[in-house]
């Protein structure tokens, strides 16, 4: 079947960016969803919405069992801040995976925020932009799972 034939493609954006109005110019298949607040992408899937002014958003997966799973693209609104955004206070997320954005801080910084996440996550696989892997290690022991490419991450 060929992409003329399904229906509209989406994309996701937390911001209605340029870039995306024109691809979807070019592409008539591709439907551009903004996702200012929290969007469905499809059942299960959702959008948090744009966190704070940082134009960007990230994915929260519920699985079958119920735990939630949060993926973050590159996390410029800082870690704690989009596990707030994302989570109410009492939820424990599953796991967290993505971009981090902690390569440029300083390891005793990255220390204190691990140990703030590490009440409200089961799992953290860090991946792009994160460093500071023997400071996840010590942090977050069991808790730590390296990522990288080729990574195949199974959730129960």
């Amino acid at each position: 079947m060929c992409i003329r034939d399904r229906d509209k493609l989406k994309a996701y954006s937390p911001d209605d960016k340029r870039a995306l109005r024109e691809i979807a110019k070019k592409h008539r298949n591709l439907n551009v969803v903004v996702c200012k607040n929290k969007t469905t992408v499809t059942p299960g899937i959702y959008s948090t919405g744009t966190i704070a002014s940082s134009r960007e958003h990230a994915l929260k997966i519920e699985l079958v069992s119920g735990k939630k799973v949060l993926i973050i693209g590159c996390g410029h609104a800082g870690l704690m801040n989009i596990i707030k955004w994302s989570s109410s206070n009492k939820e424990i997320l599953h796991a967290i995976m993505g971009g981090f954005h902690l390569k440029n801080e300083a390891s005793h910084n990255v220390r204190l925020i691990l140990r703030n996440i590490s009440n409200r996550v089961e799992r953290v696989i860090p991946l792009h932009c994160s460093n500071h892997k023997r400071v996840f290690k010590e942090v977050l022991k069991d808790k730590y799972t390296p990522g990288g490419v080729g990574l195949k991450v199974v959730f129960e």
